[in-house]
């Protein structure tokens, strides 16, 4: 996956574009399929919401689908973590739902194994006399 980071009204740090790149290619292990995740920086500057003065957002379009994240933190390396295990959590909700949608009703049987048990089968159904 390709990871764009960028700054909105800002410049970001190197050390934090390097982590942004590290944390955000970590995550796109989930899906290879060469597309594009956008990080984009933003830094608040009002005194009132000093907690979250720095936000992050996350967007990517992968197997058809978009994936947005976004976190706020005091420091722009925290946002990035936040906003990194978030978007690891909903790739790996797509893929399992993905995955799941595939299946066939026969695929789902525990181990192949059907119904019938294993003397049944060998047998047939016994008979007393």
């Amino acid at each position: 996956m390709d990871v764009r980071v960028h700054g909105k009204n800002m410049r970001v740090k190197d050390d934090v574009n390097d982590m942004a790149l590290d944390k955000i290619g970590h995550a796109s292990r989930i899906f290879d399929d060469g597309s594009v995740a956008d990080v984009e920086f933003s830094e608040l500057r009002n005194p009132r919401s000093a907690g979250e003065r720095f936000k992050v957002e996350i967007t990517s379009h992968t197997a058809g689908h978009t994936v947005r994240v976004a976190s706020r933190a005091p420091d722009a390396t925290s946002a990035v973590d936040l906003a990194a295990d978030k978007f690891e959590r909903q790739l790996r909700r797509l893929k399992e739902r993905l995955i799941q949608r595939s299946r066939n009703r026969d695929h789902k049987m525990l181990n192949g194994v059907s119904s019938m048990s294993d003397e049944e089968q060998e047998d047939g159904p016994e008979t007393i006399v």
